[in-house]
């Protein structure tokens, strides 16, 4: 199928020209299938080849920034995710007061473990990222930011990344992250795909030289149950106003995606932490 790209800018820069009374621009397109209609038919080769070609981006296009505001933003964050953790028990002690619980409620009880372990990982993650940045630079790179297999044609001349209107300058792993989490659904579906991941990792840092805090950036980022602790935080403070048979069957694909992203994270374990020169058995 097609895949329409930006306009071919003019001279000037912009998308469009002006001839008379008309104005043109210039839209080329690619005829390919995208990743995501592979995954759906179990193809999951690409997989590596794709994050090899990532990296290479990455590291063609990086510098030096100051740290100081990353730290700031990691404290930030870890401050962020503790204060959750502390309204995860104060939810439980809610739920287990009320008379009559509701689907949602009891929902949450059986999740709660989960929740706590995933947002503990991350908390652990987000502090050794932090703990890592004591220079006065760190690396940051041109990012997609919304790299997807949606994203991705599969062309016969190779692979190509679409949709980069949102580059922006940042830290390499959150392009990563957006990526494995885009990936969640057919982990949980398809039980090979796990191999293919650490295939793909494991291409990824022979590639692109892979810094400590980086492994434990992106291990915080798969392991954080934001949109879960968003649902549950609109109910057990009454912002929820939907109907209750909606509300639930809304929590059970909030956790159901829960689950496929703390796989996604066990699945991604090993090449997170071995040494960028071990190979990959």
């Amino acid at each position: 199928q097609p895949f329409v790209l930006l306009p071919v800018p003019t001279p000037s820069g912009r998308p469009v020209t002006v001839v008379g009374d008309r104005a043109y621009a210039l839209f080329p397109w690619v005829a390919a299938d995208t990743a995501r209609h592979a995954l759906r038919a179990g193809e999951w080769r690409w997989l590596p080849a794709f994050l090899e070609a990532l990296a290479a981006f990455h590291a063609a296009y990086r510098r030096p920034a100051p740290a100081a505001p990353v730290r700031a933003a990691a404290d930030d964050l870890i401050a962020r995710w503790t204060a959750e953790r502390s309204a995860l028990e104060a939810w439980a002690a809610d739920a287990a007061g009320r008379a009559y619980p509701s689907p949602v409620d009891v929902l949450f009880v059986h999740a709660r473990e989960a929740l706590t372990l995933a947002l503990d990982a991350a908390i652990e993650a987000a502090r050794r990222f932090r703990a890592a940045l004591e220079g006065e630079t760190t690396d940051v790179v041109l990012l997609h930011t919304r790299p997807a297999p949606e994203r991705i044609a599969l062309t016969p001349r190779g692979i190509v990344l679409l949709d980069w209107t949102g580059a922006e300058e940042g830290p390499a792993v959150r392009d990563l992250a957006v990526f494995f989490q885009s990936l969640a659904p057919e982990l949980a579906a398809r039980s090979e795909a796990a191999e293919r991941l650490r295939a793909g990792l494991f291409a990824y840092r022979r590639r692109r030289l892979w810094q400590p805090e980086e492994a434990a950036l992106l291990r915080a980022a798969l392991f954080y149950p934001g949109t879960v602790l968003a649902f549950f935080r609109r109910h057990f403070s009454g912002e929820a106003r939907d109907h209750l048979l909606d509300r639930t069957e809304a929590a059970q694909a909030a956790l159901r995606a829960f689950y496929a992203r703390v796989a996604l994270a066990e699945a991604l374990s090993v090449p997170l932490e071995e040494r960028p020169d071990v190979d990959q058995k």
